[in-house]
């Protein structure tokens, strides 16, 4: 990974998010909106990462055409069935970059450990990605 900028992601990372709970939302509805700012996670696709969204949750970011700003991964409605959606995922990337990810992390607030374990995933919890992102964000400002 590229240490040079203390940034723990890069291009060999695929991170698929969760939604309810997860990014900060404009409608305050206390299940729905979560510490994640959309543009942060952006910033990651800057830098390389690939980044998918595998909620079947309608309030995932949108731009101002109402179009997802990541690549929407949801197959499967059920989350007893998200592995699913997070091995798609890792299907999407190889078709992008034409190769395997080395890192797959999954993002939720859910603690469907068994989910990401099942899709060889690693699980991180919002709040644990939350303090990453904060870290880094802050140590370029």
């Amino acid at each position: 990974m590229n240490n040079s900028s203390n940034f723990p992601f890069d291009h060999t990372t695929l991170i698929c998010f969760d939604v309810d709970g997860i990014f900060i939302q404009l409608e305050k509805i206390e299940y729905i909106s979560g510490p994640i700012q959309p543009l942060d996670v952006l910033k990651l696709e800057q830098k390389g990462v690939y980044v998918t969204i595998v909620s079947p949750s309608p309030y995932f970011p949108k731009n101002s055409e109402n179009d997802s700003l990541f690549e929407i991964c949801n197959l499967e409605q059920e989350n007893d069935r998200r592995y699913v959606n997070l091995e798609y995922s890792k299907k999407k990337y190889f078709e992008k970059f034409n190769k395997f990810p080395i890192h797959c992390i999954y993002i939720s607030d859910n603690e469907d450990y068994e989910q990401a374990k099942k899709s060889g995933f690693v699980y991180l919890d919002v709040n644990d990605f939350e303090n990453i992102l904060t870290k880094y964000f802050n140590s370029i400002h």
